[in-house]
């Protein structure tokens, strides 16, 4: 089961580190998916990554930022409920494969003897630069997890005019 203000911690994480990493978002929402459940969105709109491939793009910058923003959601979760932080934990749901494969995009390491590429190192470190910056940023993690929860969803720029309060 997973709660509703946990849900909200965890997408306020992603919303607060991608205004704070200069991305733009859409829109950020949590919404019923069952009578148990929850589920969240943080939509963003990086408009270099339709430029990915270009040259004026520095595609590792590109691939760190939403690296930190993939791993703000759970690493928030993590400071609220005060329980370790832990890449494999089954919590991590859907953003799990997506920081694996940001890593592995980013940080070019040699298989190891069973031919397993380990991401874990380097993805450690992103995560205490992460754990760092949302605990810079707790009040404003706090403030878009309330809006969260008083409307369900909440735009862009309203998640940018929160972050901006502090």
């Amino acid at each position: 089961m997973v709660d509703r203000e946990r849900t909200a911690f965890h997408e306020a994480g992603h919303a607060v580190a991608s205004v704070l990493r200069g991305i733009p978002i859409d829109s950020v929402s949590i919404e019923a998916r069952d009578h148990v459940d929850w589920a969240g969105r943080c939509l963003t709109a990086d408009p270099r990554i339709n430029d990915i491939y270009g040259e004026e793009v520095d595609e590792d910058e590109v691939y760190r930022d939403h690296l930190l923003v993939t791993l703000a959601g759970p690493i928030a979760v993590s400071i609220y409920t005060s329980e370790p932080w832990d890449l494999g934990s089954p919590a991590n749901g859907s953003d799990r494969d997506a920081i694996l494969d940001l890593a592995l995009k980013l940080f070019e390491s040699p298989p190891g003897p069973d031919g397993v590429i380990d991401a874990s190192k380097p993805v450690d470190a992103c995560a205490a630069s992460v754990t760092e910056m949302l605990q810079d940023n707790w009040p404003a993690v706090k403030r878009v997890t309330f809006a969260l929860l008083q409307h369900g969803t909440i735009g862009g720029d309203q998640v940018r005019e929160i972050v901006d309060e502090g």
